[in-house]
């Protein structure tokens, strides 16, 4: 919540090209976190429900949401980090 205040924030008010790239970097850190929180969570949840197939039928189309919100936002960190690159250059 708070990258996304603040990148609004540095859109309309700050314009900083460098609290541009702290954000990007800090949010690339955050998405690789909750990636790996995400999958011990869901590897908790699976062993809880040994022999429950239709929850672990729930838990795989729960899990691959989860995982794919965070994978699609740590690409869109990583695009806009190489297309600033680009532009300097």
């Amino acid at each position: 919540l708070a990258i996304i205040i603040t990148t609004i924030l540095n859109a309309f008010f700050f314009r900083s090209s460098g609290l541009d790239a702290i954000l990007n970097y800090a949010g690339i850190l955050i998405f690789l976190a909750l990636i790996a929180y995400d999958m011990q969570k869901l590897r908790r949840l699976y062993s809880s429900s040994v022999g429950d197939f239709e929850m672990h039928e729930k838990l795989a189309v729960y899990g691959a949401f989860e995982l794919y919100l965070d994978f699609i936002n740590l690409f869109l960190r990583i695009l806009q980090i190489l297309s600033r690159n680009r532009r300097n250059n």
